[in-house]
C-alpha cells in the first residue's frame, strides 16, 4: 500500500467532517489541509 492509498481515507474523513459543517469548497493543495491529513494517517498508524 503506499502513501495515496493510506491517506485516501484520512482526507474522505476530513471532507465529510468540513461539509458536515457547512464547508463547500476545499482547496486539496492547501498546507493547513495538508498538515491535518498527514497527522490524521499519522495517528492512524500510531493507533493499528
Amino acid at each position: 500500500m503506499n502513501i495515496v492509498d493510506r491517506l485516501i481515507p484520512d482526507c474522505a474523513e476530513l471532507l465529510r467532517g468540513l461539509h458536515g459543517v457547512g464547508v463547500d469548497w476545499v482547496q486539496l493543495d492547501e498546507p493547513s489541509l495538508r498538515n491535518l491529513v498527514n497527522a490524521a494517517a499519522r495517528m492512524r498508524n500510531t493507533l493499528s
